[in-house]
């Protein structure tokens, strides 16, 4: 199946939120090549802005960001 990946499931991959298992799921089956997943061009600025916002809200530490979106994109 083909889906449109949106920032905010991405970022359950790598912060614990609701329904994080949910996005890991559909993560793991691209990876086994069930689905194809598709992003918007805004899609890396979309998720740097809101590991940035992690970061300055304390939700996660200090340059924890840039690894994170390094997670999200491997």
């Amino acid at each position: 199946m083909r889906y449109v990946l949106d920032s905010n499931v991405a970022l359950k991959w790598v912060l614990p939120e609701a329904d994080d298992d949910k996005a890991i799921r559909i993560r793991d089956e691209f990876g086994r090549g069930i689905h194809e997943l598709l992003a918007p061009d805004v899609f890396p600025v979309e998720v740097a802005h809101a590991l940035a916002r992690a970061e300055r809200r304390g939700h996660i530490k200090q340059g924890e960001g840039a690894q994170k979106m390094a997670d999200v994109f491997a």
